[in-house]
């Protein structure tokens, strides 16, 4: 991409452009996965001789939740990517964040701030928003994607203003 913006002047249009073909693949790929996965399970339980079906009543609130999480963190992707500059270290911090520095800042906040809860924490939050049982939640499965979304948004109007004032 670094070629690009160097030959475009107008920074926003190639990150937003970008951002969309990536959210795109991912909505189509998790689509597929989701699709596969759906139909593998059945044809299993009926080769194991446990027919009928693998639906409950929230089934279609768990797989759209799961699509909208693909793409929000695929939003993600692409802001830490505009971020970091360094897709290595991108990657890193994708996957240090939620497996290991959310569960040590929360774990001090809950020691520090009576009452404090974990649902407050982005990555957590929004994992559990793809929960089949969201009966235990703070937010509710939307409203914990949607706080999810809100710490992604921030992330990427962060991205956006550093791509505005530097270099390719």
């Amino acid at each position: 991409i670094r070629i690009t913006l160097a030959a475009t002047p107008k920074r926003l249009r190639v990150h937003l452009a970008k951002m969309a073909v990536v959210v795109g693949v991912a909505a189509v790929i998790m689509a597929i996965v989701l699709l596969v996965g759906r139909l593998a399970g059945s044809a299993i339980l009926d080769s194991r001789g446990f027919g009928g079906s693998l639906g409950y009543d929230g089934e279609g609130a768990v797989y759209g939740a799961l699509l909208v999480t693909a793409m929000v963190v695929a939003v993600l992707g692409c802001a830490a990517g505009t971020v970091t500059r360094n897709p290595p270290g991108a990657i890193s911090a994708l996957l240090l964040w939620p497996l290991v520095v959310e569960s040590i800042v929360g774990g001090v906040l809950g020691v520090l701030i009576d009452g404090w809860k974990q649902d407050w924490m982005p990555f957590q939050t929004g994992l559990n928003g793809v929960l089949v049982s969201t009966h235990d939640l703070e937010f509710g499965r939307w409203g914990s994607i949607g706080y999810f979304s809100l710490w992604v948004a921030a992330l990427s109007l962060l991205a956006v203003r550093l791509l505005r004032r530097r270099d390719a």
